[in-house]
């Protein structure tokens, strides 16, 4: 009898694993880590992000959209600290720059 990959008759194994192993292999983990990467950024507390969103993923790059130039400046100080930050919640070193830019509604001299 032929056992499937994701169920062992004598090991019960924990689902994010299998999960894990499953996307691995239909070859979507990639995208799924770049989806929870910017999930996990959104999630951080407000003191970390100083209001600002990340909005887009390209090549282990993080885009990080914020209100004005000001906050950009000050989320570059602390690059370091968010990319291990996010690394460690996806279990994986995938970021590797982030880059921040202000939104159109931001700077404005109105």
């Amino acid at each position: 009898m032929k056992q499937d990959k994701f169920f062992r008759f004598n090991q019960i194994s924990p689902i994010d694993k299998i999960m894990d192993t499953y996307l691995s292999q239909m070859g979507m983990d990639n995208k799924m880590r770049q989806f929870r990467s910017v999930e996990e950024y959104n999630n951080l507390e407000q003191d970390d992000r100083l209001n600002s969103n990340a909005v887009n993923i390209s090549k282990g790059k993080l885009i990080v959209e914020t209100d004005n130039s000001a906050t950009s400046n000050l989320l570059s100080l602390k690059k370091s600290f968010l990319i291990k930050k996010i690394n460690e919640k996806i279990r994986k070193k995938f970021i590797k720059d982030i880059i921040f830019i202000v939104s159109k509604k931001g700077d404005s001299l109105e």
